[in-house]
């Protein structure tokens, strides 16, 4: 371990932050035979889809407001509405509202649909942990940096590791210690599990025993 700043100390003691979970339709996401692309089309809550199948565009425009979009065709040869609810980051509800079309059977193909898209969760920060401590993460390119802050102690643990997606792995600067798994579950909420302490004393074990569970959450960028 090494000795932590006074100055830092006071610092990362004050530091507060309010998160509020914003609504981001815009981007890729897939359905069950199509994928949908949410782009914005300047102010006032207005946006585009394009909705691709086989190499097949069409073209809804509408609005974005909270977690609901209403949307129809733009220049299509058929007339059709789509209303949606964004369920979560990774989840959108879109639900066929009507559909008009004198000159094709393109209505009966249309449907209710789940989409659902990945999205890479941002690392960086400092985070508050369940059992009281602070990390100090850094992500170079899936390259992680971690620093486990012990406040009352004024000392700091290292970690470095990789990670892939959503998940990855971290172990002691020294080796010595415990090495952990992490799941990033959002921007603002990770989960550790404790998989080995290597080289740990018999103290040091029994505070991290292998499946111990830490989530973290972020208090500042």
């Amino acid at each position: 371990m090494r000795k932590i700043s006074a100055l830092f100390l006071v610092a990362i003691s004050f530091i507060l932050s309010n998160i509020a979970f914003a609504q981001d339709f815009f981007g890729l996401w897939n359905g069950s035979l199509d994928t949908f692309t949410f782009r914005p089309l300047g102010g006032n809550n207005v946006g585009m889809v394009v909705v691709t199948n086989n190499g097949f565009q069409d073209i809804y425009t509408g609005t974005f407001n909270g977690p609901n979009i209403s949307v129809c065709t733009f220049d299509e040869p058929f007339n059709a509405c789509y209303a949606g609810v964004m369920n979560s980051e990774t989840s959108l509800s879109l639900t066929l509202a009507s559909c008009e079309s004198a000159a094709s059977n393109i209505c009966s193909l249309l449907q209710d649909d789940e989409l659902s898209r990945e999205i890479y969760y941002t690392a960086d920060g400092i985070f508050l942990a369940s059992d009281g401590n602070y990390f100090m993460v850094e992500d170079s390119a899936g390259l992680i940096t971690a620093h486990q802050l012990y406040l009352e102690e004024g000392e700091v643990d290292g970690y470095s590791g990789t990670r892939a997606g959503n998940s990855g792995s971290v172990t002691p600067f020294d080796d010595s210690g415990p090495y952990l798994d992490f799941q990033i579950l959002s921007n603002n909420e990770s989960r550790l599990t404790v998989v080995r302490c290597n080289l740990c004393s018999s103290e040091d074990e029994a505070k991290t025993p292998v499946g111990t569970i830490i989530t973290l959450s972020r208090v500042t960028d």
